[in-house]
């Protein structure tokens, strides 16, 4: 009888070290999976907001451009001694290129939402100094917009070069998103919640 109790203690002894051995191996696969659903959701958040942020930049930049280059050809036209550019189409292109910068103005706000600041104010400076273009290119008979274009090119390629790199710089680690903790907080929680061991 003392060695069917002895033994009967033994396996409830060996039963109760392998279930604590179970239960601890299942906590740690359970914050390994945490950890890495984690890592999951938060590089498809950053490729989700690399790809926005790319969308923004290139329409704003892309629009920017071509805008840049009609104005900075009406400059060239109107430098010329022999200038072809009348009143007319110099009334009719401020008209455009205003309609132009107010919907680039609204495409900078989209920066300002997407980019760091540093970048949102170049946008915005970009689009003060094609305002000033305009500005030059309605009040000179012969064009004296060379510095004010200039200094739009020169902006859109510093906001170019910007945007490049901060686009190709590497993700800035574990993304919590609203509402979740990280897996070692989050454990700590529902530890804290267990009614305490007897």
């Amino acid at each position: 009888m003392d060695a069917a109790i002895a033994g009967l203690v033994g396996a409830l002894g060996g039963a109760l070290v392998g279930a604590g051995g179970a239960w601890g191996a299942a906590r740690i696969a359970l914050k390994g999976a945490m950890y890495q659903a984690d890592k999951q959701a938060s590089s498809a958040y950053e490729q989700w907001l690399r790809q926005v942020r790319r969308e923004v930049y290139t329409t704003f930049l892309n629009d920017a451009r071509v805008l840049a280059d009609d104005m900075g050809d009406l400059t060239l036209r109107a430098a010329t001694i022999d200038s072809s550019v009348t009143d007319d189409e110099r009334r009719d292109s401020r008209e455009r290129f205003s309609s132009a910068i107010l919907l680039l103005e609204k495409k900078a706000l989209d920066m300002a939402l997407e980019s760091p600041p540093d970048m949102a104010a170049l946008a915005q400076g970009a689009v003060w100094h094609l305002k000033e273009l305009n500005r030059a290119l309605a009040r000179t008979a012969h064009g004296n917009g060379f510095p004010q274009a200039t200094k739009v090119y020169q902006r859109l390629d510093d906001l170019t070069e910007k945007a490049a790199a901060h686009l190709q710089q590497s993700p800035s680690g574990l993304v919590v998103r609203p509402g979740r903790l990280p897996p070692c907080r989050l454990c700590r929680g529902r530890r804290r919640a267990l009614p305490p061991a007897a």
